[in-house]
């Protein structure tokens, strides 16, 4: 399963003006688990035992023109129910009916309960009128370098090490090169989850003293490189651990079924990505997502 690769969730809580600003999804259910994709480019995970209000913010993987959003769906026990919600931001007719909406497990107003399946795949396509135009879509076919990927991991970890070290907080969301270009005209939800971050590992670090714990950078025989659209490769590591992760303080993570199985976090200090997603940009492998 392809991990999160970015930092648009929102747990319960969020400003509810920072999702009408952005396309957002909304995921709401009981023992379920979603997975979800934008362009075929993995967004996230997360599960919860009564999850309610999370919403992936979507906006840092639109293109103008069509988009499709795919959201894979596993049970943890034989009944259980599930709904997801596609928005608009408020400026394209979020006081409107949502773009999409999918229940399975409620009762629905003709009276019919359908049952969610054990393994559900959901999609939708919808068009955006504009969207930045991010360099994600810009990549190059090239040969796939794994060493240079490794590299480029070793280069990542370094920096948010360091970022973690300065206190630069928005640093670590933001990044280096591509990704850091798109991030910063991403949208509004983006810099919701960016100014989420920052809160919480500022209290960390306060909390904790200043202490930074990095991860060691993996090693190219520990990745599994995963061929996506649009000449871009999924990076994980073979034993499911961090990509990349940093830890600020002494907290720890917290339990996945409080909270949701959110792969790339700062909860409690805590900074990790499961997921990478890599892409050859003029002659070089850069960190996109």
């Amino acid at each position: 399963m392809l991990r999160l690769c970015l930092t648009w969730v929102l747990l319960p809580g969020a400003a509810w003006a920072d999702v009408a600003d952005s396309y957002a999804l909304q995921v709401d259910g009981d023992h379920v688990r979603f997975t979800v994709a934008v362009n075929g480019l993995p967004v996230g995970a997360i599960n919860g035992r009564r999850l309610s209000g999370a919403y992936f913010f979507l906006d840092a993987l639109l293109r103008e023109g069509s988009n499709e959003v795919t959201v894979r769906t596993a049970l943890d026990r034989p009944y259980g129910t599930a709904q997801l919600t596609l928005t608009r931001p408020a400026g394209e007719g979020a006081a409107g009916p949502p773009l999409w909406q999918v229940k399975c497990g409620f009762v629905l107003p003709d009276g019919t309960t359908p049952a969610c399946k054990p393994d559900g795949v959901y999609t939708t396509r919808f068009d955006v009128g504009h969207a930045p135009p991010f360099r994600l879509w810009q990549a190059q076919p090239a040969a796939l370098s794994v060493s240079a990927i490794t590299a480029s991991l070793a280069a990542e970890q370094a920096a948010l090490t360091q970022d973690a070290r300065e206190h630069d907080w928005t640093g670590m969301f933001l990044g280096r090169d591509v990704r850091r270009s798109d991030l910063l005209q991403a949208g509004r939800g983006v810099a919701a989850a960016a100014a989420d971050m920052v809160k919480n590992m500022r209290a960390a670090a306060e909390k904790g003293g200043g202490s930074v714990k990095a991860a060691q950078a993996p090693l190219a025989g520990q990745l599994t490189v995963t061929a996506l659209p649009h000449d871009l490769y999924a990076v994980t590591r073979k034993d499911a651990a961090p990509v990349l992760r940093v830890q600020v303080g002494a907290g720890e993570l917290q339990d996945p079924d409080d909270f949701g199985d959110l792969a790339d976090r700062y909860l409690d200090g805590v900074y990790q990505v499961l997921t990478v997603v890599y892409g050859n940009f003029d002659g070089k492998w850069q960190r996109v997502r």
